[in-house]
């Protein structure tokens, strides 16, 4: 069986180029495009992306838990494959159509722009990532993931250079993405076959699929009705341009903080298919326990260095960017805790109901508040509406959960990450006002904020991080 741990920092490596990514080209792409245009491309993908949630349709997590099921059987995970991707073909060509229909009905402004986001859709249709994330195969999705990462990253540097290559951007992250969908499917040689692929009946599980959607679309609510709503109430780009890039960040840091859960769901997966109770509590509150380990001090940091880091980062017209980052950063905490119960756990164990009806309540908080922030505090109101919706979710999801995963067990080990936290906070909020806006020091006080936290974990003997210090230990003497 695959290492959760070997799969982890395969994981870890593709989450540390998606931080890099960012951190390398958003500072060009917020000087060379501006807050208008950045803008432009968020309400644009905003759109596309409710055509590509009704394309994937759920599938995603239902192909990965129902591969994790019967990974063992050949003939039966050929048959999960071919029946999910025929699904996928389908319903993305419906929706495909659907969409360049709408754009020849409406013809918006930036017809352009929306025909490059389309590129998307087809994407949809070749995303098999899925299937190997169902066999624990991560180092083949992680491998494809990082390439295309690295080459996007080249072509927006060598083709992006004004305004006018909006368009062109656009092209540039959906095509990369298309390539490295497709890229994956020589893989699959050995892995299925093609007897008994004239049985497959694509519609079999639709009603599980569906309930799957629903909570896909509920979670969308809150991660791209945002960007709409703010393009229609402020009648302007500038915002969501603020909105975009201070929410990429924030979600640049958050994938450290949910890597862990990506590998442990086929293997949640698999202990509940063999009734394996014992072993889901310990994966469960392994993860709970990092999620405190690295939201808390993320979020410090973030606080105490939004000032310093954005005035070198994203250059003149950004002031709005500290507040947003800010406040963007509580979502490490709603989204890690909430990742936890809902994804890894209840998705996973067959209880997608109760997780859809969470985040459905938790998109009803955001749109109500949206409509009563948005056209008084623009990207800020929106900002704030997302984070009380994700930390509603997580303490809904935790109530229902609490009889298997005790509420006080989970919080049991935070005051020491908190207490590690503040201390780093405050130190770093006092050293910034020594330093001008800068790389070099930013990059200082990360390392030094760094080295606070991790001296106070040391003398707060937190066992957690002690585990993995001398995990860390123990593999570099082996490579010395």
């Amino acid at each position: 069986m695959p290492s959760i741990k070997k799969n982890y920092l395969y994981n870890l490596t593709y989450q540390v180029v998606a931080i890099l990514v960012p951190l390398v080209t958003t500072p060009y792409v917020s000087r060379v495009l501006g807050a208008e245009s950045v803008g432009v491309y968020s309400f644009t993908n905003s759109i596309v992306t409710y055509f590509a949630l009704f394309a994937a349709f759920g599938t995603a997590l239902y192909g990965q838990r129902q591969i994790a099921y019967v990974r063992e059987d050949k003939t039966q995970r050929s048959q999960v494959f071919f029946e999910v991707l025929l699904f996928r073909v389908i319903f993305t060509s419906v929706c495909t159509i659907v969409y360049f229909g709408f754009l020849i009905i409406f013809t918006p402004q930036n017809m352009m722009v929306y025909c490059m986001q389309g590129i998307l859709l087809i994407a949809v249709a070749f995303d098999i990532s899925w299937f190997f994330m169902g066999l624990e195969q991560f180092k083949r999705t992680v491998l494809r993931n990082v390439a295309v990462k690295l080459v996007g990253m080249v072509l927006i540097f060598i083709l992006v250079k004004s305004p006018r290559d909006m368009a062109l951007y656009a092209g540039i992250l959906a095509g990369s993405q298309l390539v490295g969908n497709i890229s994956l499917f020589p893989y699959l040689r050995g892995l299925i076959s093609f007897s008994g692929i004239g049985k497959i009946n694509p519609f079999r599980d639709t009603k599980t699929i569906a309930t799957l959607f629903f909570p896909t679309i509920a979670v969308s609510i809150y991660t791209v009705l945002d960007k709409t709503m703010i393009g229609v109430f402020t009648e302007s780009a500038v915002q969501n341009g603020y909105y975009e890039q201070s929410e990429k960040i924030v979600k640049t840091a958050l994938t450290l903080v949910t890597s862990l859960g990506v590998v442990c769901i086929p293997r949640i997966a698999a202990a509940h298919a063999a009734k394996d109770i014992d072993t889901i509590k310990r994966i469960i509150f392994r993860s709970y326990r990092f999620v405190w380990l690295l939201a808390l001090p993320l979020i410090g940091g973030i606080i105490a260095l939004a000032s310093q880091f954005s005035g070198w980062f994203y250059g003149p017209g950004w002031d709005e960017i500290p507040v947003l980052i800010s406040v963007f950063s509580f979502l490490l905490i709603g989204i890690g805790i909430n990742n936890v119960t809902g994804v890894q756990y209840l998705i996973p164990v067959g209880l997608q109901n109760v997780f859809t009806a969470t985040v459905i309540a938790g998109a009803v908080i955001n749109v109500v508040l949206n409509l009563l922030l948005i056209p008084h505090m623009a990207a800020l109101g929106a900002a704030l509406a997302s984070v009380v919706a994700e930390i509603a979710i997580a303490v809904i999801q935790l109530i229902y959960v609490r009889k298997t995963f005790p509420v006080k067990d989970v919080v049991a080990p935070m005051p020491k990450y908190l207490a590690g936290a503040v201390l780093m906070t405050a130190l770093l909020w006092w050293a910034r006002g020594f330093f001008s806006s800068t790389i070099l020091a930013t990059g200082v006080l990360f390392v030094a904020g760094s080295a606070v936290y991790a001296v106070s974990l040391l003398i707060l003997r937190d066992s957690f991080f002690l585990e993995i210090c001398k995990q860390m230990l123990r593999k570099a003497r082996r490579h010395t």
